[in-house]
C-alpha cells in the first residue's frame, strides 16, 4: 500500500460526525466533503492504487494537482475504485490545482485544465484551486478560471497559499468572489494534515 488511509470520527457534545462525509457548504452551495485524500509525494503508480483503495473505503475526496506528477495515477485510481465501490463520479468529489507555470491568459489557463481533465479521465472537476499566487499572473489566471466555471466545467473554484495581500488584491478584481458581510477579516484554512 502506498498511502496511509485514516478514518475519524469525531464525537462534539453528543453529535457523532463521520470525518468521510461530514461536509461544508462553500459560497456558492456546493458541499464538499471535510476529509479526504492527498496524493502529494505519491507517483502514478501508488495514487492509482491509494485512491482506488480510498473510494473502496468510503472516502469521498480525492486531491490531486498537476505539479505532484500523478494526475494519471489519480484518474486511474479514481475510475478503478468507483468500478469496484459501485459508485458514480458524482458521488466523489476531485480537486486539482492549477500549476504555476499555467498561470496566465485565458488560452493558456484554459488548454492547461484541459490537458489536466484529460489525464484524471474526468468531464468535470469538483474544485479546481490556484495552487500558489504567481505575483505577474494570479488575477488573470483566476479570471480564466471564472470563466471555466461559467461554462461548467468546474463546479467551484478557489485559491491556495495565498497571504492575505494577494487575497485582498484577488477579491478586489475577482468577479465570483465576492467578500460576505461575515467576513471581518481573511481567515485561511489548513487543507492539509501531517
Amino acid at each position: 500500500m502506498y498511502g496511509t488511509i485514516l478514518v475519524v470520527t469525531i464525537t462534539i457534545g453528543g453529535f457523532k460526525m463521520d470525518g468521510l462525509h461530514t461536509t461544508m457548504t462553500l459560497n456558492n452551495g456546493v458541499k464538499m466533503p471535510r476529509l479526504g485524500l492527498g496524493v502529494w509525494k505519491t507517483d502514478n503508480h501508488g495514487a492509482q492504487e491509494s485512491v482506488a483503495a480510498a473510494i473502496r473505503n468510503h472516502y469521498i475526496a480525492i486531491d490531486t494537482a498537476r505539479q505532484y506528477g500523478n494526475e494519471q495515477g489519480t484518474g486511474a485510481g479514481i475510475k478503478q475504485g468507483l468500478q469496484q465501490a459501485g459508485l458514480k463520479r458524482e458521488d466523489i468529489f476531485v480537486t486539482t490545482k492549477l500549476y504555476n507555470g499555467d498561470q496566465g491568459d485565458a488560452d493558456k489557463v484554459t488548454n492547461a485544465f484541459n490537458g489536466q481533465l484529460q489525464a484524471l479521465g474526468l468531464d468535470y472537476i469538483d474544485l479546481y484551486l490556484m495552487h500558489w499566487p504567481v505575483d505577474a499572473h494570479f488575477i488573470e489566471s483566476y479570471h480564466a478560471m471564472e470563466q471555466l466555471y461559467k461554462a461548467g466545467k468546474i463546479r467551484a473554484i478557489g485559491v491556495s497559499n495565498f497571504d492575505n495581500d494577494r487575497m485582498e488584491k484577488l477579491l478586489e478584481a475577482a468577479e465570483l468572489c465576492r467578500r460576505s458581510t461575515k467576513w471581518n477579516s481573511i481567515q485561511p484554512i489548513k487543507n492539509a494534515i501531517f
